[in-house]
């Protein structure tokens, strides 16, 4: 049949199973198998035009026709045709390429087909499905699927064995012979010559093929206004973009100009109570003015509100109410260059600038920290809005004194940027070494400081603390044990003196967790003994103090350095042994991190002993274990020391 031929492959010449693909560059159409293989061979043989587009180069393997073919090759798939070889090859005439599959189980082989169902089955489902009273009579006729066409007893009429099936009843929906409907109950039937079926069947899939080509024309049509509707609401959000861009700009803008109105109100302020004092001092007498002048001072400092002037000018304060007397040239001296610092303007900003280093300006708020000197914090935690450390600044703050000190938060909005040569150190500004100790008698040097307090005369460790060295009168002493805190402190030498062997002090223990969930300082290594009655040294190194940085960028081209301090040697002469060195602190990073600097929390080194030739007399003092680095943000440039624990984002 013409049909038969429509429902083959161009190459293989097989009969569509599943997808069939038609070419775009002729009228040809080939099955999934031979499709792919052509466009295999095209990408490997032609690589593609455009990187931007994925369009290859194919030849029709039939009419040799070349042409550009898109990738995807869902937009060449011929449903229809797909649809008619389906349909065909289901027909009781149709040939079958493949083996049949049982339609219930579909595992197995069909052996038969029910006429009355239209369904193949294996011989167990056939037995299964049809064993219900109302099924019994369906005539369920051997299948050969190998080759269906020749098979007699496919052909041939259950009910009358010597008849051939050449007719068709559409009202019961089955093949039939002359026999049927002339004997039996089709003769009231609507009947149909199979071969003319065959020709109305064909006719009607090629009305439906007309019919979903115009289907297909049309949803294309309406693919092309979807795709241009998404070009146009594409061009309407760009410039939505670009109308909140200026609206942001010009309400930024409106907003520095406001600012601006208000460091000029603040600048007329100043002039006004600058003049207002001078006239006062001029007016009164002496005592008078050196009580309302303090009293106007103090006024002009609360105004500013800010911790660091108020540091910074504590000061001339002190030196204004100071038993010497009060000097009215000093006082005026100094309230002039309050005021023309509080009135001038930078950068459109009003600038606060102390009478010494650090450079400090900006709104409440908005304050921006320079620092090109050895600059001290008057208060552990700050907010700012930059810090900038200049070459040669050094940004530290006091030690710890067992109540408060060797910890800075500096909470920034903006950027913390360290210049080469500039630096952020807590080196040593930790929890305290153990003390020297004066005595060589029999007994034990202090332990050192940790986060649970002073130690004893013990020594082991006091928890992060490093133990004390022990004194053994006619056989010498030993050195300080390290103090711990992200890893162990290292023991002390051991004395070894006259064959014997006693182990030196122990090294502090490891404590917090390596996401820093408690900022904690590092711990001080404990003291070496001296030996000699009435030598002092030997003390351990302290830890290094806790750094928190909270901001949107950190940029590092100097140090960071939370260290521990190194145990003081011996006492050279004496047998006297070193002392252990303190553990690093804590950093904490909560911005994004370009170091191309140093930044550091390790442990220090522990003090030597002075007698080379008597190692077994005294020891060495352990060295101090690492501190603890951890970073929520983005790490780019060198590596910490030790490696930073990098927190995951919630």
């Amino acid at each position: 049949m013409e049909i038969e031929k429509i429902i083959r492959c161009a190459e293989c010449n097989a009969v569509y199973q599943e997808n069939a693909f038609s070419s775009p560059l002729c009228q040809h159409s080939f099955c999934g198998n031979c499709f792919m293989k052509m466009k295999k061979e095209a990408i490997e043989n032609n690589p593609y035009e455009n990187s931007n587009e994925t369009v290859f180069i194919m030849e029709c393997p039939v009419c040799h026709v070349v042409g550009k073919i898109q990738e995807d090759e869902e937009m060449y798939a011929n449903r229809a045709l797909s649809m008619l070889a389906k349909t065909f090859t289901n027909m009781p005439f149709s040939r079958q390429e493949k083996s049949q599959l049982c339609e219930e189980c579909e595992a197995e082989e069909a052996t038969e087909r029910c006429e009355e169902c239209g369904v193949y089955l294996c011989k167990k489902c056939g037995e299964k499905t049809h064993s219900f009273q109302v099924l019994k009579s369906h005539h369920r006729v051997p299948y050969n699927s190998k080759n269906p066409e020749i098979s007699k007893e496919n052909l041939t009429c259950p009910l009358h064995p010597n008849r051939m099936k050449e007719y068709f009843c559409t009202k019961c929906n089955m093949a039939i012979c002359v026999d049927c409907i002339v004997l039996g109950e089709h003769r009231e039937h609507d009947i149909v010559k199979l071969e003319h079926l065959a020709q109305g069947a064909e006719t009607r899939v090629s009305l439906a093929l007309t019919r979903n080509a115009s289907i297909i024309n049309q949803l294309e049509s309406k693919l092309s206004k979807i795709r241009s509707l998404q070009d146009s609401l594409g061009d309407k959000l760009s410039r939505t973009k670009l109308i909140l861009e200026k609206r942001f700009i010009e309400a930024y803008d409106a907003l520095e100009n406001r600012q601006a109105a208000l460091v000029q109100e603040l600048d007329d302020v100043g002039y006004t109570v600058s003049a207002g004092i001078q006239r006062f001092l001029n007016s009164n007498k002496r005592q008078i003015n050196v009580l309302t002048l303090c009293k106007q001072f103090a006024q002009q400092i609360i105004q500013i509100n800010n911790p660091m002037v108020l540091h910074e000018f504590e000061n001339i304060l002190e030196k204004i109410l100071s038993t010497e007397g009060f000097d009215e040239k000093e006082f005026n001296k100094s309230q002039y260059e309050i005021t023309a610092e509080f009135e001038s303007v930078e950068d459109e900003t009003l600038r606060l600038a102390t009478i010494t280093a650090p450079k400090f300006y900006g709104l409440l708020g908005h304050q921006v920290l320079e620092i090109s000197d050895r600059y001290e914090l008057p208060e552990e935690e700050m907010d700012f809005f930059k810090v900038v450390i200049k070459s040669g600044g050094v940004l530290t703050v006091k030690a710890w004194n067992g109540t408060d000190g060797g910890c800075i938060r500096l909470n920034i909005r903006d950027k913390l940027v360290i210049e080469s040569g500039g630096k952020i150190d807590l080196t040593g500004l930790g929890y305290r070494g153990g003390e020297a100790v004066n005595q060589a008698t029999e007994g034990r040097a202090k332990q050192g400081e940790s986060h649970n307090g002073k130690g004893g005369d013990q020594q082991t460790a006091n928890n992060g603390g490093g133990g004390g060295g022990l004194g053994t009168g006619a056989f010498g002493g030993y050195g300080g044990g390290g103090g711990g805190y992200g890893t162990k402190g290292k023991d002390a030498g051991a004395n070894t003196y006259s064959s014997g062997f006693h182990p030196g002090a122990t090294g502090g223990d490891t404590y917090g967790d390596e996401q820093i969930s408690t900022l904690y300082r590092g711990s001080g290594g404990g003291s070496g003994h001296p030996y000699s009655n009435g030598q002092t040294k030997g003390k351990g190194g302290n830890g290094g103090g806790a750094l928190l940085i909270r901001a949107r960028m950190v940029i590092n081209d100097g140090e960071i350095l939370c260290d521990g301090e190194k145990g003081e040697d011996g006492i050279s002469g004496t047998y006297g042994s070193g002392g252990g060195g303190g553990s690093g602190g804590s950093i904490l990073i909560f911005a994004n991190l370009i170091n191309n600097g140093k930044i550091s929390a390790l442990g220090g080194k522990g003090g030597v002993n002075t007698n080379p030739g008597y190692q077994g007399i005294c020891s060495n003092g352990g060295d101090g274990g690492d501190g603890r680095i951890a970073l929520k943000g983005i790490l780019k440039g060198n590596p910490t020391t030790p490696n930073a624990f990098l927190l995951k984002k919630k």
